[in-house]
């Protein structure tokens, strides 16, 4: 497992990762956050600019976006790509790029929905972390059809996200009005 960025999510993931077992190869701008990685976690840290490029299952891009670009998609090594930053593509045709070479991407706006199901069982419900982390899991149905459609379709997974999150509006803003 790749990690890019160990801010407070990507050092979280690479915590959770780690209690699961995972080898974990890391990379980031700041020193300190690397050192302190590597130093909790087992991790081997790398430069930031060949962090997406390792021979690992997944690559998570967890620091800045535009990461899935030109330059590096031609170079990843992993099966998947699934992150934690936003807007990883740089560009749309990014991610036919990525289905092109066979890697399974899953899109940032659906893996970053964890957080916003988590902060508003706190905001709208009974603030629980059992009931936040049912609502969580919840979303590996949702990837998995995502990737499901994508595949039986022959199309990227970033675009049949984006209809299915542009249906879902639409539906949304018609019961209200």
């Amino acid at each position: 497992m790749a990690i890019e960025g160990l801010g407070a999510t990507g050092r979280d993931l690479a915590r959770q990762l780690h209690e699961a077992g995972a080898k974990l190869v890391v990379a980031d701008v700041k020193d300190e956050a690397v050192r302190d990685v590597v130093a909790s976690f087992a991790a081997e840290a790398v430069a930031p600019q060949a962090i997406h490029a390792q021979d690992v299952e997944v690559f998570a891009p967890c620091a800045l976006g535009g990461v899935l670009n030109d330059v590096t998609v031609p170079e990843i090594r992993a099966r998947a790509v699934c992150g934690l930053a936003n807007n990883q593509l740089a560009e749309p045709r990014h991610g036919e790029a990525l289905r092109e070479r066979g890697i399974t991407y899953v899109p940032d706006f659906v893996v970053n929905a964890g957080g916003m199901m988590g902060a508003s069982t706190v905001i709208y419900g009974t603030p629980s972390r059992e009931a936040s982390l049912q609502r969580i899991l919840g979303l590996r149905e949702t990837i998995l059809s995502v990737l499901r459609e994508a595949d039986a379709q022959g199309r990227p997974s970033s675009d049949v996200a984006d209809e299915i999150a542009r249906a879902r509006i639409t539906g949304a803003r018609r019961e209200r009005g």
